[in-house]
């Protein structure tokens, strides 16, 4: 890539091959592909080829940067417990936001993290209660990447012409995007494991945020 930007850059030609990167990224150059799946290629070439440096700062610079940590809560109202999947965090590199019936990315960010109520025929089987009961769903944000990735999700499915259709309404987004609001605490019941994770990558993303700035 870096090649290819020197040749863009510094070569006398208006154009120039991208051939060695495609071949690289194990691109299907008769597929097309948008800008978030070319990211995640990238990502994941990158972290495969610093995986194998003898330099741990070298190994952990993409998780660092670009991953966060989440989960999708589903919480009986009952008892107050959890299911237990709610209590793993999982590894995030980029959060997918809607964009229909949204004119602002922090509207669409707020609708990302709403919570869902379960309850009537869509209750909540709990395992504590040994039945059905009314709960909440939805995600939480434990630790935001130093780089957030966000994709618009601009395609959505009409019922009725049954087929996808784009969403080609425009979003508003702030050049700076203080995630403090979006941030969840890790849960006094999450796995032991995932909330020191959580803790680590909230501390890592504040310090190379702050390198950045300064």
């Amino acid at each position: 890539l870096q090649a290819l930007f020197a040749r863009l850059q510094a070569g006398g030609r208006r154009f120039v091959d991208p051939n060695e990167l495609v071949k690289v990224l194990q691109l299907d150059a008769d597929v097309q592909q948008d800008g978030h799946e070319f990211m995640k290629l990238l990502l994941g070439l990158l972290e495969r080829a610093l995986g194998a440096s003898q330099d741990g700062g070298a190994r952990a610079l993409v998780p660092n940067l670009f991953h966060g940590l989440h989960a999708y809560r589903t919480q009986c109202l009952s008892c107050g417990r959890p299911s237990d999947r709610s209590r793993r965090a999982v590894e995030m590199a980029e959060l997918e936001l809607n964009v229909q019936g949204f004119e602002t990315l922090e509207d669409s960010l707020h609708d990302w993290c709403a919570k869902e109520k379960l309850d009537g025929d869509n209750a909540f089987y709990c395992e504590n209660c040994a039945s059905k009961q009314p709960a909440t769903r939805g995600a939480e944000l434990y630790a935001a990447p130093a780089a957030l990735c966000v994709q618009l999700k601009r395609f959505v499915f009409d019922l009725q012409t049954l087929s996808r259709k784009k969403v080609t309404s425009a979003i508003s987004f702030p050049l700076e995007l203080d995630l403090a609001d979006w941030i969840t605490p890790v849960p006094g019941d999450m796995n032991e494991g995932d909330a020191r994770r959580a803790t680590v990558a909230c501390e890592e993303a504040k310090a190379l945020a702050a390198v950045a700035i300064g």
